[in-house]
């Protein structure tokens, strides 16, 4: 069994130009579809080196729709030209993440003992090897979800993650997992509409767990792992810590809207805490600066 991957480029052509090439020359991977996000510098032009290679196929956004929007060409690209296998796999992977053969194979794996399975996703570690213990949370009610823009209390009443100590299955089933890198079956995907084009970045895991538990099922593969450089594209791509904070709360409430389906006096609470996060923002980042400069001087 063989699946495509995808990836998304916005101004980082270098850090998606090595990914492609090692993904591509992994046996596991039959294609790597990259997609530049309709970059405003030479990404373009810089990535016609990979066009000799015929396991790429380089796709050009005419705008930046946003990564769910990126992503969806990549999966438009391989519905319309599916694979010679049994299950039309696509994996998703940021251009500052990286897989190796042996965690695709265990991650198609998966799919072939849960014919039910939508997603599945190794274990996140970062660069340095420290395992990220927020690799896969449990889908959190509209309420704790609307509680999140809040800085202070959205602290307090986190969103519950899974140990993953405690999951002693090898495809242990989870609501959401870190959308840095997993794989989805495509055209059980497409069934549930891709990615929400409305949302620019952020949120689309939670989205998608919340749209599909009930009907698909998402497992965490357990024994295996892959790594990813915690934030590198998101700081490159978009390094204002106050439209970031924005650009995330507006995804929330897409999600709150379009998946939890939330309506009436819920969505005007939800809408009110929206409108409390962007006043907030002012002064987080402020904040975010300052705590930037001190470690960059003690860093010196």
């Amino acid at each position: 069994m063989r699946c495509s991957c995808v990836i998304v480029n916005y101004t980082e052509p270098v850090r998606t130009m090595a990914l492609a090439r090692a993904l591509a020359a992994e046996d596991e991977v039959a294609r790597v579809v990259v997609v530049d996000n309709c970059s405003p510098d030479d990404s373009w032009e810089r990535l016609q080196e990979l066009a000799s290679d015929d396991r790429v196929v380089l796709i050009e956004s005419p705008r930046n729709g946003g990564y769910g929007a990126g992503n969806n060409l990549g999966f438009r690209y391989c519905l319309e030209h599916p694979l010679d296998e049994d299950l039309q796999l696509v994996t998703v992977v940021n251009p500052d993440a990286m897989i190796d053969g042996k965690s695709l194979a265990e991650c198609m794996e998966c799919f072939a003992e849960h014919p039910n399975a939508i997603v599945a996703a190794p274990v996140e570690y970062s660069t340095e090897g420290e395992r990220y213990e927020e690799t896969a949370w449990e889908a959190p009610s509209a309420t704790v979800y609307i509680i999140q823009f809040l800085a202070i209390l959205g602290r307090v009443k986190r969103i519950k993650h899974y140990c993953i100590d405690d999951l002693k299955d090898r495809f242990a089933p989870v609501d959401c997992v870190s959308g840095a890198l997993l794989m989805l079956d495509a055209e059980k995907f497409a069934e549930l509409g891709l990615y929400d084009e409305e949302v620019f970045l952020f949120c689309e895991e939670t989205g998608l767990g919340v749209r599909s538990k009930g009907i698909y099922e998402t497992y965490l593969c357990t024994e295996v792992t892959y790594t990813h450089e915690f934030s590198t594209s998101l700081r490159t791509s978009l390094p204002n810590f106050r439209k970031r904070t924005g650009i995330l709360s507006r995804s929330r409430l897409r999600v709150l809207q379009a998946d939890y389906k939330l309506k009436g006096i819920p969505l005007l609470v939800a809408k009110a805490c929206y409108g409390i996060s962007l006043l907030e923002a002012w002064p987080l980042a402020w904040a975010y600066n300052v705590y930037c400069w001190y470690r960059e001087k003690t860093q010196k």
